[in-house]
């Protein structure tokens, strides 16, 4: 209650904002109903409110308190639980964004995920002896969380949080197209082991989830373009690889976002997006106006996202049918009965005959 009525006071009394802090952390190893939550809840509005304290030298400190925390954060968080680990880290990073140096924050999210990032590489070199060592139960939870962990940072303290990342995003990108191509086996061996299956599953989307998160947090051209870009486009080719029942509607998702963030996509990859997303999508959903409804409206807004943002990349893909399947798609979307879909499709509509009179005018 003082903290969200009276943040003004602990932003002008540091000592008294310390003991608040230090007393939650307390609480954080309290394992009465309730308690744990409620001292993540009340760190998380501190790091809102009065951030900007832990990043600065206070009086009768040595070195900014969020120093402290980062080197504490294994100690303070051993008796969480994973959602109340998610809020403490949540939390951290928004301490960290008040840092304006940023080779202060990339350091500071260096010591914040030290454990996390030891445990992934012990993980990634244990697996270039035995790829198999992956498919671990055990394993696969450590990661799942893991890169659930990071996706809050990177959330929380936006574009400099990919200098980070990129100390490990290859092995990302290289244990999404080995759970790909592990349930791709499975499925034409016949395997039945649903369990298994979705074991897999869990841990592909926590690691689309972090790339959306890399794409809609990264206000940086260049880091997209030159340091993500290319990873993305194994989504691409394991998108077009996968069986229907493997195909993440999250990498539409992504592609879209990426498109909204950066507009102007090379045209290489545009013409892939098209012709592997956007056409192996079209097959799946055009049978019925109901199934597969997260692709389906992952799709439509996928198609959108083509239209405002790569308009002119978009029609140099001409092939003998291009000109025919655009209009089809956005005539069919607006014949949907849901309507956000219908709504998708008439907008679509706008946007390209926007940018054919545009065009004409040029």
């Amino acid at each position: 209650y003082v903290v969200g009525q009276y943040y003004r006071f602990l932003n002008r009394h540091w000592k008294f904002l310390k003991t608040v802090v230090r007393k939650l952390f307390e609480f954080m190893h309290e394992l009465h109903p309730g308690v744990q939550d409620f001292a993540c809840e009340t760190l998380m509005r501190i790091s809102i409110k009065c951030g900007i304290q832990f990043v600065i030298i206070q009086e009768d400190e040595m070195e900014p308190y969020i120093n402290v925390l980062a080197r504490t954060m294994i100690e303070n968080t051993k008796d969480l639980k994973m959602h109340q680990k998610l809020m403490f880290y949540e939390a951290i990073g928004n301490i960290i964004s008040f840092d304006q140096n940023q080779n202060q924050q990339i350091y500071l999210i260096e010591q914040t995920m030290i454990d996390c990032l030891n445990q992934w590489s012990q993980i990634y070199q244990n697996s270039q002896m035995n790829v198999e060592f992956l498919l671990n139960a055990d394993v696969i939870k450590v990661l799942d969380q893991i890169l659930k962990l990071n996706e809050r940072i990177s959330a929380s303290v936006k574009t400099n949080y990919f200098y980070y990342a990129k100390l490990f995003l290859k092995s990302v990108f290289d244990y999404y197209s080995y759970y790909t191509d592990t349930i791709c086996a499975l499925y034409k061996e016949g395997n039945k082991n649903y369990q298994f299956i979705k074991m897999i599953k869990i841990i592909k989307k926590s690691i689309l989830k972090f790339t959306m998160s890399l794409v809609n947090y990264t206000f940086n051209a260049d880091l997209l373009i030159v340091e993500l870009l290319p990873y993305l486009g194994v989504l691409i080719e394991k998108y077009k690889q996968s069986d229907i029942d493997n195909k993440d509607h999250e990498i539409l998702k992504i592609f879209s976002d990426y498109m909204n963030q950066l507009k102007n996509m090379p045209y290489d990859k545009v013409e892939l997006i098209w012709k592997f997303l956007c056409l192996d999508t079209l097959e799946m959903i055009q049978i019925d106006y109901n199934s597969f409804p997260e692709h389906r409206i992952s799709f439509f807004e996928l198609v959108k996202s083509l239209i405002i943002n790569e308009f002119d990349a978009v029609f140099k893909i001409q092939d003998q049918n291009f000109n025919k399947n655009v209009i089809n798609v956005i005539v069919w979307a607006f014949r949907h009965s849901q309507y956000n879909i219908a709504e998708l499709g008439l907008d679509t509509l706008k946007f390209l005959l926007d940018g054919v009179n545009q065009a004409r005018l040029n």
